[in-house]
């Protein structure tokens, strides 16, 4: 997203790892989330009073800023329990097919509202009607909670397992001749060679694991200062969640206990 003074604009992103997480039965749409619990968003209005002109902030609903509370978070995990809430904005859909990769167990974290629906529309501005007091958002299609969030374990299969490996097709810088060392000076001449790479790993161990997040924009500062100025403080809940998230891979479990 793009967020000026007087526009907000959705882009397409491609992260590159599109092709790498369908290998392993994942799948980000190319739509976007939106809920009817959600989050307000705050712009700048002008009223007329008595001939005089006036700038104050009028907050609006806004279902791409999907409000998740206990109901989304799960409640058997250590990583989302102890969340009151997490705003998520301009987030994706997340699909796992089970039946493509049983080596891969998916948990469940995050999960917008029964009454969400989706859309692939690009136009993202908030919208206002004529007494400034109510949005002009209707669904569209089918509604339904939507995976945002997931936790998946297991052993992967390599994405090149029976390919080439990309890194013994790349291009290597040679090691400094001796002419050139002399020339560059000892110091040079004590580099280490650049390293080789042999093979390719097939399979990871069974203790590996995905955190996927389908928001790009949840917990960057643009967005964590816009929820701050909401709330009138720190707004901490996302940063928390993937904070959360780091402290588990890490087997930090019981700091995860006490946290509050």
């Amino acid at each position: 997203t793009e967020l000026t003074r007087t526009s907000l604009l959705a882009k397409p992103y491609s992260s590159g790892l599109e092709a790498w997480l369908e290998h392993h039965s994942l799948r980000i749409d190319k739509s976007l989330v939106l809920d009817p619990l959600n989050a307000r968003f705050p712009i700048p209005v002008t009223r007329n009073v008595g001939g005089f002109q006036f700038q104050e902030v009028a907050l609006l609903d806004y279902p791409y800023f999907a409000d998740i509370r206990s109901g989304g978070l799960n409640q058997d995990s250590m990583i989302t329990a102890g969340l009151p809430q997490v705003t998520f904005s301009w987030a994706s859909p997340l699909t796992f097919d089970s039946t493509r990769n049983t080596a891969l167990t998916l948990t469940e974290l995050v999960k917008t509202s029964p009454g969400s629906w989706v859309s692939e529309s690009l136009e993202i501005t908030p919208r206002m009607g004529e007494t400034q007091q109510t949005t002009l958002w209707k669904p569209e299609g089918e509604t339904g909670a939507e995976l945002v969030g997931a936790l998946v374990e297991g052993r992967f299969e390599s994405y090149f397992k029976g390919r080439p490996s990309p890194l013994l097709s790349a291009p290597q810088a040679d090691p400094a001749s001796p002419e050139k060392a002399a020339e560059n000076g000892e110091e040079d001449a004590q580099k280490p060679s650049p390293p080789t790479f042999g093979g390719v790993l097939e399979r990871s161990a069974e203790s590996a694991r995905i955190f996927l997040f389908t928001s790009n924009e949840f917990i960057t500062d643009q967005t964590v200062n816009l929820s701050s100025s909401m709330e009138r403080t720190l707004y901490l809940n996302s940063l928390q969640l993937v904070q959360n998230a780091v402290d588990w891979s890490l087997e930090d479990r019981d700091l995860l206990a006490i946290r509050s």
